[in-house]
């Protein structure tokens, strides 16, 4: 046992470590992650070839004695733990980490991070705008270019959790937007930033307003918005000077999630006349995935003529907003164009609708939806919905078609559908299936 060089006691259920893993001069990687009922370690004072030590989503609540010996040490992996706190000096001994992750509820010493000069994967959490533009500065500084999950929180707090995987992530928490002193466009964001995440941060009204940075954000893939009580919607539309000599956000973005936004009503908001206030080219023209649940004061998601902005969508999620009454909607009240029920709109590769939970949906769209690639169609307690935009006015089913999955109760539902072909109902039932509760 003492020439063992691995260790992988990872995804066990095991409570305690044997003192005798103190021994293990030869040790080079220690693996306990996901050992959710472990709640300490002996001492490592002696594993000096150690390279790695992962304790991702243990129960310790301290950092195993003797961790600031471990010179050699590459990898150290602390998310998803119990620590309430890094002892001074321990980072700034292991000068040779290339990976650091630590729990995303404790504060990054800051001076200690900025010491290591070989890190090339980090994961942690600031509480000042100062600290993140430091710490972004020398993680862009790394030659080849780091991956960082970096998190801004006002108040540290055991409650927050993050999923923090390999990859190039900022994070905004527990109101760490609403201090008067940032002012606009004063935050930092990394070049090369592909994640971005707000939750609970004190984002109010337009996104795209409320946090310029995202104009110069060129390469954000993933952008999620968690219960954010005040934001309005995503883009605000405005004939003005100023928006006109923006460049456009969300240029790169390709999933968009938004969950728990009381006050949110739709992707964009008019500002003025929606003739006289054209968008900017390039928003959202990459956008695969777009998901929103509990957004309640939602009526329309989509104003059909803006709909040409999202050519590449492919899955389509509204799950649970009371209010909903259509997914692309008329927007006549504001003096765009209102669809008429002969008027073709083309979704060229969505391959997935998902509509769960939406009381007052009346329609998918009131013209003809032409969407060829659709594979999979979900709709449960939408009961209000009279006909479905995708599957209505063609003679045949779309050639990807592959499954109806209807809520189980809801036969009669889909029985009462009204078709323009007077086959469809015939030549869709193949397709048809009435999942189980746990399908949805």
């Amino acid at each position: 046992m003492r020439g063992l060089r691995t260790l992988n006691l990872s995804h066990t259920s095991i409570q305690n470590l044997p003192h005798s893993i103190s021994d293990l001069e030869n040790l080079k990687t220690l693996l306990l992650k996901h050992c959710s009922s472990l709640k300490s370690v002996p001492t490592l004072e002696k594993l000096r070839l150690l390279t790695r030590l992962d304790l991702a989503y243990t129960k310790i609540e301290e950092l195993p004695e003797g961790v600031e010996s471990l010179t050699n040490l590459k990898v150290l992996d602390l998310v998803g733990t119990s620590l309430s706190m890094i002892p001074t000096g321990v980072l700034h001994s292991l000068s040779l980490l290339q990976q650091l992750r630590l729990p995303i509820h404790i504060g990054v010493p800051i001076e200690e991070v900025l010491a290591l000069k070989q890190l090339e994967d980090f994961c942690g959490s600031v509480n000042s705008v100062s600290d993140l533009h430091r710490l972004i500065t020398f993680l862009q500084s790394m030659m080849p270019p780091s991956f960082y999950s970096i998190f801004l929180i006002s108040k540290f707090d055991k409650q927050i959790i993050w999923e923090a995987s390999r990859r190039k992530l900022v994070g905004f928490d527990q109101n760490s937007l609403m201090d008067s002193s940032l002012g606009e466009g004063k935050i930092l964001l990394p070049r090369d930033i592909e994640d971005l995440r707000f939750s609970r941060s004190g984002l109010s009204g337009s996104l795209a307003d409320g946090f310029q940075m995202l104009n110069n954000a060129r390469y954000v893939k993933k952008c999620s918005v968690f219960q954010e009580d005040e934001i309005e919607c995503i883009i605000r539309l405005s004939s003005t000077e100023k928006q006109q000599s923006r460049r456009a956000p969300f240029q790169s973005l390709e999933k968009l999630f938004l969950y728990g936004l009381p006050n949110f009503i739709g992707l964009f908001m008019w500002e003025g006349k929606a003739a006289i206030a054209p968008l900017l080219p390039g928003i959202f023209t990459q956008l695969t995935d777009l998901e929103i649940e509990y957004c309640n004061k939602m009526k329309k998601l989509i104003p059909w003529s803006l709909l040409q902005t999202l050519p590449n969508l492919q899955k389509l999620g509204v799950t649970c907003c009371k209010e909903i009454e259509e997914i692309i909607g008329d927007e006549d009240d504001d003096g765009s164009p209102v669809i008429n029920s002969s008027a073709e709109v083309t979704m060229p590769r969505l391959k997935i609708l998902k509509l769960v939970l939406l009381p007052k949906l009346k329609s998918i769209c009131k013209g003809m939806m032409i969407c060829n690639s659709i594979e999979n169609i979900i709709i449960k307690k939408c009961t209000n919905l009279k006909k479905v935009a995708p599957l209505n006015g063609q003679p045949s089913p779309p050639p990807s078609l592959k499954e109806i999955l209807v809520y189980p109760v809801e036969k009669e539902w889909w029985e009462s559908l009204e078709w323009e072909h007077p086959n469809a109902n015939n030549f869709l039932q193949p397709f048809v299936k009435f999942g189980t509760e746990m399908m949805y």
